[in-house]
């Protein structure tokens, strides 16, 4: 399958593509990881194959709090900054 992808990528052929790899997910936030229209950069999320939206966030909450000082709760607004 993924050869095909490849192959249907490379020829623009992203009608194909929706057929064997459509996007699953319902809008850009409620996405599934593994979304096989995120290995021809189709799905909604537009996040890699295998990368949830949460974690995501959190990769971005531990950068804030490491390279900021803003603590996981200040980041994801449980708390005022």
């Amino acid at each position: 399958m993924e050869r095909e992808i490849e192959r249907l990528i490379w020829k623009g052929d992203t009608d194909r593509l929706q057929e064997i790899a459509p996007c699953q997910c319902c809008c850009h936030e409620h996405t599934y990881a593994t979304c096989p229209a995120r290995h021809w950069n189709g799905c909604r999320s537009g996040l890699p194959y295998g990368v949830s939206a949460y974690t995501e966030a959190e990769a971005w909450a531990t950068h804030y709090n490491r390279h900021h000082g803003l603590t996981r709760a200040q980041f994801f607004a449980e708390e005022a900054p």
